[in-house]
């Protein structure tokens, strides 16, 4: 496949701070995908900034809260 190439990207932490919140039971439906979009308590992620170099991927332009964190 051809695709789209030479772009990077972000990526938004703003809800990834707490490794594997989807695994436990939902205290809205007890299935862990009916939070898939606004995980309860999911936590702070990486500090929005354009140093991505801890990723070792040099097409990820910067990590960016875009939803209200947390």
């Amino acid at each position: 496949t051809q695709g789209i190439t030479g772009k990077g990207y972000i990526t938004d932490t703003s809800r990834n701070g707490v490794p594997d919140c989807r695994k436990a039971s939902s205290e809205s439906c007890g299935d862990p995908c009916c939070e898939w979009c606004n995980i309860a308590n999911s936590g702070f992620g990486t500090k929005p900034t354009t140093d991505t170099s801890s990723t070792g991927l040099s097409i990820i332009d910067a990590f960016v809260w875009a939803k209200v964190p947390g």
